[in-house]
Order: structure tokens, then sequence, then C-alpha cells
């Protein structure tokens, strides 16, 4: 291969020295060169056909090598566990195309994987201030629609025994130290609403498990925290999912890796025997 290219590169040298000679300009040589090169594919093909095999050989051995040495990423391990609880979250809802669910999973992983630019932290930001204050904006609509700022009668609409009023109210009461939570912990909230104060922090937390608790107190404690407690199973299913998918994903990745590593290096070790 080295004495081919050597060979080439003189053979070129010599042909510029002569067009030079000849009175042609650059742009002219680099032109008849372009046009030598294409028609000189063919030949250089057929030169390397014999060559070919131990050329491929030598490549599967040295992949094989890379990938023995490649550790697994984390972020790509995240990236298909994310993608697939997706799909198993998802995947039921029958009004929900599995197309769409797959291309909402591959943008969340595209932003996932890009947190280190600046548009995927915006694009995050956003989705995350923009859930809470869709969340709020519900839960005004709620309180208006139903005048739970009141204590009215809701004889018709009853669910076991407890007014639907006081389901949704429960239910919103319990909600509102996670939508909390999540604003206090954002990075945006601590440098721009509490300028990295560290007490000032430490304060909304408390006001976050204050005012809920207060409002449960004044309510009914009981029922609200069955409403907590059914939160947390939720939240304790998914966080098991999550490891049982990040560890088959894991799995996945390492077994691919040393799959096709061994893949490659018995395939080289084929050509060889072939050839």
């Amino acid at each position: 291969r080295e004495s081919r290219r050597m060979e080439v590169l003189s053979n070129w040298d010599l042909h510029i020295d002569y067009l030079r000679s000849e009175g042609y300009g650059p742009e002219q040589i680099a032109l008849h060169f372009l046009i030598a090169r294409v028609r000189g594919f063919p030949a250089d093909i057929t030169w390397s056909v014999p060559h070919f095999p131990s050329m491929l050989a030598e490549r599967l051995e040295d992949g094989s090598k890379v990938l023995g040495r490649t550790k697994i990423s984390s972020q790509l391990v995240s990236a298909i566990a994310v993608f697939g609880m997706m799909h198993l979250l998802f995947m039921q809802e029958e009004e929900i195309p599995l197309p769409l669910i797959s291309l909402v999973g591959l943008a969340v992983i595209v932003v996932y994987l890009n947190q280190e630019r600046l548009w995927a932290r915006r694009i995050t930001q956003f989705w995350l201030y923009g859930t809470i204050f869709l969340v709020a904006i519900a839960g005004i609509w709620v309180v208006h629609e139903y005048r739970l700022y009141e204590t009215p009668a809701f004889p018709d609409t009853v669910l076991q025994g407890v007014e639907l009023q006081e389901v949704v109210l429960q239910t919103a009461v319990g909600i509102l130290p996670i939508i909390l939570g999540i604003a206090v912990r954002g990075a945006t909230s601590r440098t721009r609403i509490f300028g990295g104060h560290p007490w000032l922090v430490a304060v909304a937390w408390g006001l976050v498990l204050a005012i809920p608790l207060g409002i449960a107190v004044y309510m009914n404690l009981t029922n609200v925290i069955m409403v907590w407690t059914g939160l947390a199973i939720v939240f304790v299913t998914l966080i098991v999912l999550a490891l049982v998918l990040l560890a088959a994903s894991a799995a996945l990745c390492y077994a691919g890796l040393k799959g096709s590593a061994s893949l490659m290096r018995l395939t080289a070790t084929g050509i060889r025997r072939l050839t």
C-alpha cells in the first residue's frame, strides 16, 4: 500500500512539473488532476482487490481491540432505559400512536444527551417550568369551576361516599408539595429567585412542607395522607421500574459491545484462514 502511494505521488509530482512547463495555471492543473483521479478509479480498484481480504481482516481486528477497550457509556444506558420506559408507560394508550411515542422518546434522549449545550438546557427549563405553569393553571380552573373556595354540596357527584369536590381538592393538596419542590429545587430558582443564598432555599423548603401540611390538617389529614401514600407507591414503582430498565439496558449494551468485538475478531480470523 505504501509503495503504491509513493508511486502515485511521484507520478503526480512529475505530471505537475510537466503541466507547469507547458504553461498551465493552478486551476487548469487542478481540473486536470480531478479528471485523472476519476479516470484512475478502475485501475485503483483493480489493484486493491487482491489486498482487500487482508485489509478487511486488519480493520476488523483493530475495531475489535477498540471495542474491547471501550467502556459502556452511562448516558447511553440511561437513554435506552428512558426510551424503554416511555414505551412501557404509554404503549397501552390506544389514543397515542406508537410512532409518536418513539419520536417523543428520541427527542427526549437527544435533549438529555446534549445537556452541556445551551439550547438543550433551555428546552429542559422550558419543559419543567411549562409543566408547573400548566398544572397551576389547571388547579386554578378546577378551584374556579367547582367553587372549591366555598363549601357547596355536590348531591349528584359522589365518589364512594366522598364528595368529588373533596377528592379533587385533597388530590391537589397532595400534589402541591411535589410541584413546589420541583420549583425550589431548580437551578434557575436557586440562582435567580434565591440569589444563591442557602438559608433562603432552606426557608423555601420549609414552606414547601409546611403549607400543604397546614392545609391538610385544616381539611382532613387522613385523606391527604392516603393521597400521599398513593403518590409514594407510584413513585416507588417508577423507581423500581427505572432500576430494572437501567440494569437491562446496561446488560444489553455490555452484550452488544463485547459480542460485536468477539464477532469482529472471529470474522477476521475466518478471513485469514480462507485467504
